[in-house]
């Protein structure tokens, strides 16, 4: 299961509820059920994105916080946005 539902994700504040809980189903689903049933890739396809959007927040919000701080050099908050630090 992801570290975060999806009312904790920001990338998810415009989406429906329905759509949220397409994405928690397709997180669950590749966790526990990847069987092959119909809609098999859609659903790892779902949970793959979320993963990475969940990477490319973190990532943002550690960028912010270096220019809040004023710390931080264009180059290395462009490594930071890019994961270059992983």
């Amino acid at each position: 299961m992801p570290t975060k539902t999806t009312t904790e994700r920001e990338w998810c504040i415009s989406l429906t509820d329905r759509e949220r809980a397409e994405i928690e189903f397709s997180e669950l689903y590749q966790t526990n059920y990847g069987h092959g049933t119909d809609g098999h890739n859609a659903k790892l396809i779902i949970a793959k994105l979320a993963k990475l959007l969940d990477g490319r927040e973190a990532h943002i919000k550690q960028a912010i916080e270096l220019l809040d701080e004023n710390e931080a050099s264009n180059g290395h908050i462009i490594n930071v946005l890019n994961g270059a630090y992983d």
